[in-house]
């Protein structure tokens, strides 16, 4: 009797929702934070849109001369970004000193292991989802590259038809009405 393998297997299936855009007080504050993993921790979310598990599985090696060593490429930061990480190293040597984690970010439960942080305690951290702040990085240069999805696909490792989600949002109405009032509100 044949059993089909494929049963069990989760696939999952393709994002429709339209992403939105998070607010600037919130980018500032995790940008501005006062934590040093916060700080450093958001800059690399805020500044280059890394996915979750990148920015969890980032090692201590991987930054050099202020360029982000990661799956092959090499992205340049951008000056927050490297001020934010510049000072990390201090605050996190007292946690690593009996730790071999080569991790960057490490906890009380990672230090003593060769694991990553978990994806709840990034989050935690941020006091925001880092997806979201994946998904407003990737809308903020949609925009800005006014709907190249080539484009968003090379910079954030999409695939094409992942890019024209966000794409779609340039001339998106209720998208427009919302940076508007987004505007007004930090002018007043």
């Amino acid at each position: 009797m044949f059993t089909n393998p494929t049963t069990r297997m989760k696939v999952g299936m393709p994002e429709n929702r339209t992403p939105v855009s998070m607010d600037v007080p919130v980018l500032r504050s995790l940008i501005d934070a006062s934590n040093p993993t916060r700080a450093a921790c958001g800059s690399l979310l805020v500044f280059l849109g890394l996915r979750p598990h990148q920015l969890r599985s980032l090692h201590v090696t991987d930054i050099v001369d202020g360029r982000l060593h990661i799956e092959g490429r090499k992205i340049l930061l951008a000056p927050q970004a490297r001020a934010a990480l510049n000072g990390y190293p201090s605050y996190r040597e007292p946690k690593r000193l009996n730790s071999g984690n080569p991790h960057l970010f490490i906890n009380q439960a990672t230090a003593g292991r060769l694991t990553p942080v978990t994806g709840k305690w990034i989050n935690k951290v941020l006091g925001a989802s880092a997806q979201a702040l994946r998904e407003d990085r990737i809308l903020d240069k949609a925009h800005a590259s006014e709907g190249d999805a080539r484009r968003l696909a090379d910079l954030f490792g999409l695939t094409v038809n992942a890019a024209q989600r966000y794409t779609a949002t340039v001339d998106h109405v209720s998208f427009a009405e919302h940076q508007r009032r987004q505007g007004q509100s930090t002018d007043s």
